[in-house]
């Protein structure tokens, strides 16, 4: 995931949420720079992710509809702001939203992903650590993913 070539990083509010539950929201603006969210997104974040790398974008859905109705409404604008936009990546979490960016062919990475990214670039010395303060949060980690995201970090 080499972040340098996209033009737009935009994240759903999941996300942001553990990270900063987890006090690691700083692991995004070092990975990836400037993120940005939209004003459905931005309604319903939490405080500590309102600061200067994080861009609210404003999106006109128009009659954009998603595929799949289990998306919440921030997911929908994230997924139709990113879809806007030919070299974007899209960083959200949950199933349906992701399967709704895979149907409509979107570049899309996973919490877990952007701390796999941390860690390859050096940001954090461990992943594992983070995996099991993620899982400890209630987060669902499958043993199986877990198992393959620290082989390919050699942990």
């Amino acid at each position: 995931m080499e972040a340098a070539h996209l033009r737009l990083i935009v994240a759903d509010a999941g996300p942001l949420i553990v990270l900063s539950k987890l006090g690691e929201l700083g692991l995004l603006p070092r990975v990836f720079g400037k993120v940005c969210i939209t004003q459905v997104v931005h309604a319903g974040a939490i405080a500590e992710a309102l600061c200067g790398w994080l861009l609210v974008e404003p999106v006109d859905m128009g009659s954009w509809a998603p595929l799949n109705p289990d998306i919440d409404p921030g997911e929908a604008s994230s997924i139709c702001l990113a879809e806007r936009h030919a070299d974007s990546l899209l960083i959200i979490d949950d199933k349906a939203g992701r399967q709704e960016a895979a149907a409509r062919r979107l570049r899309y990475v996973g919490l877990v992903g952007v701390l796999r990214e941390a860690r390859v670039r050096g940001f954090i010395p461990r992943l594992r650590p983070l995996l099991d303060r993620l899982r400890g949060a209630g987060y669902y980690l499958s043993d199986e993913l877990t198992r393959q995201v620290l082989e390919t970090v050699g942990e």
